[in-house]
């Protein structure tokens, strides 16, 4: 989740589509005051399907980078996020990348 709100930063979206990021944030952080893990993890699939795409259809919308109070948003949510005592299911947003294996107490990238 950490690491799709750093990419979510540097995005460049539609106005509609910053709005949706925006309300995404906003389930994001009832989920987190909940901790409610499964909508966490709801709201991780919606940054995935918010993405920019490769290939923009001509006639869109025009893109635009992060408006600023969405910027401070992703970041508050990526303190939270970092200053949470959960544990993360999510291999790539653990401390340097890596991993712990419970079963041999080995940490591995």
């Amino acid at each position: 989740m950490v690491i799709s709100l750093r990419l979510a930063e540097s995005w460049a979206l539609p106005t509609r589509r910053w709005q949706e990021l925006d309300r995404a944030l906003d389930r994001l952080s009832i989920a987190l005051a909940d901790g409610a893990a499964e909508a966490i993890d709801l709201v991780w699939a919606d940054l995935i399907d918010l993405a920019p795409k490769r290939a923009t259809p001509l006639g869109d919308e025009p893109v635009l980078p992060a408006p600023e109070p969405v910027r401070e948003r992703i970041n508050e949510m990526i303190h939270r996020l970092v200053d949470a005592p959960v544990t993360s299911r999510h291999p790539a947003d653990s401390p340097a990348g890596s991993v712990e294996d419970s079963s041999s107490g080995i940490r591995r990238p």
